[in-house]
């Protein structure tokens, strides 16, 4: 099962799957933090999942980026004209709303800062800045290259950008302070898309595949691999609409995952 799941997420790097692989983004400035890959010790662990409960979600909601703040369940979806950034009522605690990205943008990966939402666009060049309670759009910013998945430690933000490399931006000035390559012992794992901090680590969806990357944020070395084959019923699965979506919440311990117009959200816990 390891060797299968280790092949599937390099598999992804023989050649473009989607059109969102096409396009490489653009050089950064700064060196890697880790530009040979570190030793690895142990092999990583495989997991399976157990579902546990689901909540409702749009098949007409192209996930892009799923988080919780303050006990409360956000997405942004993408498709150019057609973006949003929803927040749901499913989880108590907030009334649902649902503001309207710019028309030209295909949304992307998002997550809370403060009182702050923060998300990117895909090819757009930019990210947003909107108001936690409110949503009100309040500024944007430039970003380099694509844009893909969003997360924050505490102190960073964690960005991907569809390559094996993690960018860290400053949650304030939103400059890249440096970056991280993801590798299994010394291979590389790209496509790495939705992203999500747990427990001080990285979650990672691996585009167009049922696998989530645990990374370890200090070597860039994968840790373990959660299989999430089987989630969706067949009947649901179309080309790319594909798991996409992890959102932990710390104080529930409750972790969920959905994908591109999947009609569900998933809550899971984690299975040998």
């Amino acid at each position: 099962m390891l060797m299968i799941l280790v092949g599937t997420c390099l598999a992804v790097a023989c050649g473009p799957t989607s059109t969102a692989a096409v396009s490489a983004p653009k050089p950064q400035a700064n060196a890697d933090a880790n530009p040979a890959p570190a030793t690895q010790t142990a092999r990583p662990r495989v997991y399976g999942y157990e579902v546990v409960g689901t909540l409702p979600h749009s098949q007409s909601a192209f996930t892009q980026g799923l988080f919780i703040a303050d006990g409360v369940l956000y997405e942004t979806t993408g498709k150019v004209g057609r973006s949003v950034l929803i927040r749901h009522d499913a989880l108590g605690g907030a009334t649902a709303r649902t503001v309207k990205l710019p028309d030209h943008v295909f949304g992307e990966g998002s997550v809370a800062v403060d009182d702050r939402i923060i998300s990117l666009t895909w090819r757009a060049g930019l990210g947003h800045v909107h108001d936690l309670e409110t949503m009100t759009l309040q500024d944007s910013f430039p970003i380099a290259g694509e844009g893909w998945g969003l997360t924050y430690d505490g102190e960073r933000l964690i960005m991907s950008d569809g390559t094996n490399r993690l960018r860290f931006l400053d949650p304030d000035t939103y400059k890249e302070t440096g970056t991280l390559r993801v590798f299994v012992g010394d291979k590389p794992v790209p496509q790495l898309n939705e992203l999500e901090w747990i427990n001080g680590e990285i979650w990672a969806n691996v585009w167009m595949t049922d696998v989530v990357v645990r990374i370890d944020p200090t070597t860039g070395q994968v840790t373990s691999f959660i299989d999430l084959s089987g989630l969706l019923p067949p009947q649901y699965v179309r080309s790319n609409d594909v798991l996409n979506g992890i959102a932990y919440d710390p104080e529930t311990d409750r972790l969920f995952v959905t994908g591109k117009r999947w009609p569900t959200i998933f809550e899971i816990k984690l299975t040998p």
